[in-house]
């Protein structure tokens, strides 16, 4: 589970290749719940165009057999 918050705008937050896609409001926490049922690098994003860091706002995520 991730628990993602804006502090600004709007944002976007996706994993690639696993199923989510949420939008979190200005001072919201949004939890984010995801089967990470692949071993894998994902690639975490922002969806919503946020301003000019838009390109920086992103992650990865991965996931090791266990």
């Amino acid at each position: 589970m991730f628990r993602v918050r804006s502090l600004d705008v709007t944002h976007g937050f996706a994993i690639e290749g696993l199923h989510t896609g949420v939008s979190i409001p200005p001072g919201e926490v949004v939890e984010v719940r995801v089967r990470a049922d692949q071993v894998g690098t994902f690639r975490i994003y922002c969806t919503v165009f946020c301003g000019a860091g838009h390109p920086d706002h992103k992650g990865t995520l991965v996931v090791t057999g266990g």
